[in-house]
């Protein structure tokens, strides 16, 4: 949904925007930017705890709330806006009849929810679940300190 969010937000001239007024993508990336750090500084903090089973983890955070964590997680990074603003403003023609403009909506979202789908069975097998928690602590510690420099990155680009 996020990408899907922001494919719309660049169909519609989010990056035209952002060209206007500097002030309001600085505004937008520094919170994307915090937000990454902190969910970072989650991980990190969180790498070296037993991990939780299928049913534990369904009492500990209902669908709804992880969707809106992976939603705003998303919607936080303003490379997205960045890359299909880029993207659609190189082949996206301005005169483009907007059932074309659906059908890249409806791409974006296909494309999207297909590799997120990928990702969550490859790590539903259990064969991919025995090598990840046995390198649990060092892959969250190490893609913490990645999502915070990616944080950083973004706050000071």
């Amino acid at each position: 949904m996020g990408a899907l969010i922001w494919a719309i937000v660049a169909l519609a001239g989010i990056s035209l925007i952002f060209e206007l007024v500097p002030e309001l993508y600085r505004l937008i990336k520094l919170a994307g930017a915090a937000f990454l750090i902190y969910l970072a500084f989650r991980i990190w903090r969180s790498a070296a705890s037993e991990p939780t089973t299928t049913d534990e983890a369904q009492g500990a955070q209902k669908g709804s709330a992880a969707f809106r964590l992976g939603l705003w997680t998303f919607i936080s990074n303003p490379k997205p806006a960045v890359f299909f603003g880029a993207v659609f403003a190189g082949l996206v023609p301005v005169d483009t009849p907007v059932p074309w403009l659906v059908a890249i909506i409806v791409a974006v979202f296909i494309n999207e929810t297909g590799w997120y789908i990928v990702v969550a069975r490859a790590f539903s097998l259990p064969h991919t679940r025995r090598v990840y928690l046995r390198m649990k602590t060092k892959l969250d510690r190490a893609f913490g300190v990645l999502l915070a420099l990616l944080g950083v990155r973004i706050a000071l680009t």
